[in-house]
């Protein structure tokens, strides 16, 4: 006797022990179950299998021909980590010089620093020794640099004299420059350029096009 409805033939042991179920039966489950699924779910759109598949394949061909935004990596921080010869020397320079907090430390067996974290104000940044049997090295031993650390602070001079006085090299002394900001750049001792910066006015675009000579501004 045929069973005069999918579920029906569920209940029937030898039909549901015979493999593989016909392709018809399979349809009729499926579109059995999504009806009573629907009914006890009036509020829900329940997606039939085919609507399903429809979206996942659209889904899947627009991810694939779309290229990532920077909003796609869910970047919150970019954090600079300093090498540096001699990172116990470096922790207590840059308390001295900057008036830096220690967050961190994490010293190795052979005295290195394998990390540290260190705060002004608002700012983070972490540091650890050089470790050249890995790659990780400093300006002393590649002879320079080619990152600058800007920092923005209340008082450029204040914290441009502090820092000279502590040691580091004087590359640029504080001034007033065209675009609204008045800056100063030294290099601590162990290698590391810093700019230092407070803004002294704010400027539209087409001012700073017009104070930057040599150079065309333009907002992105």
């Amino acid at each position: 006797m045929t069973p005069s409805s999918p579920f029906d033939a569920l209940r029937d042991a030898d039909i549901v022990a015979t493999p593989p179920p016909d392709p018809a039966f399979v349809r009729g489950l499926r579109r059995e179950v999504e009806a009573v699924l629907a009914a006890a779910h009036p509020s829900e759109q329940i997606a039939t299998r085919d609507e399903r598949t429809a979206t996942m394949t659209s889904s899947s061909s627009s991810s694939s021909s779309t290229t990532s935004t920077p909003a796609d990596t869910n970047a919150t921080a970019l954090v600079p980590y300093l090498a540096v010869r001699g990172g116990t020397a470096a922790l207590d320079w840059y308390r001295d010089g900057f008036d830096a907090v220690e967050v961190m430390r994490f010293a190795g067996d052979d005295g290195r620093v394998g990390h540290a974290e260190l705060q002004v104000g608002d700012v983070r940044w972490y540091l650890a020794d050089e470790y050249p049997d890995i790659g990780v090295v400093g300006p002393a031993t590649l002879g320079n640099t080619s990152v600058s650390l800007h920092l923005s602070v209340d008082d450029v001079d204040a914290l441009h004299a502090r820092a000279v006085a502590a040691g580091a090299e004087d590359e640029r002394p504080p001034s007033d420059e065209s675009h609204g900001s008045r800056q100063s750049s030294f290099r601590d001792p162990f290698g590391h350029r810093w700019m230092l910066s407070m803004q002294l006015r704010e400027m539209s675009i087409d001012e700073l096009d017009a104070a930057s000579d040599g150079f065309t501004v333009t907002e992105g």
